[in-house]
């Protein structure tokens, strides 16, 4: 082979890995729905997700929007965080990097799963579902509940939104009367 090709195929292989690296790539949305007719806001969590320019739906009158993030250290653009520290075995670098994105249904949505990525300057991530409902998001307050310490759930019917880690539970906790019926349908991440 003589050296032209070589020098060829190094471009090459070094400008693929340097688009692979860009990918963006999402692991999670918190919470991963909303109500018909609110606006919630979500944090997504990733790889190379601060890079992200732009929300994409699957229907056109959900509409997403990157704000920024006020809670933790900003890597100096608008909307965007990398977290930073010691990982643990809770933790992994796949979902290093979080954006808090703003969404807002329309009311003419039906109730369903739609598709939710995130556009980069090199490319679209993969999709991860978004679920809207009739119901409202009530959202963990507490990280670390129990059967003693439980996230109160203020009125039903609801959705309840909870963020377990690895070998964690959480607890709600709601009002009922005699004789009522209350039924729960159950999601989690496949």
């Amino acid at each position: 082979m003589n050296s032209k090709k070589i020098i060829l195929v190094v471009l090459c292989t070094l400008f693929a890995s340097s688009l692979y690296a860009q990918k963006l790539s999402m692991g999670f949305l918190y919470p991963a729905g909303g109500q018909v007719g609110a606006t919630v806001e979500v944090e997504a969590g990733g790889l190379n997700i601060n890079k992200a320019v732009k929300v994409l739906f699957s229907h056109p009158d959900i509409k997403g929007e990157i704000v920024p993030i006020e809670d933790e250290e900003e890597d100096g653009k608008k909307g965007r965080r990398r977290r930073r520290g010691r990982l643990t075995d809770q933790s992994s670098p796949q979902l290093a990097d979080r954006v808090k994105i703003r969404v807002t249904i329309g009311e003419g949505v039906p109730c369903g799963l739609y598709d939710l990525r995130l556009q980069g300057p090199k490319g679209v991530s993969n999709m991860l579902p978004f679920e809207v409902a009739s119901f409202p998001n009530v959202l963990e307050t507490r990280k670390y509940s129990s059967p003693t310490n439980p996230n109160v759930v203020g009125k039903l019917p609801a959705v309840l939104c909870g963020y377990v880690s690895p070998g964690g539970v959480d607890h709600f906790k709601f009002s009922g009367k005699k004789g009522e019926t209350i039924v729960a349908s159950v999601k989690a991440r496949q």
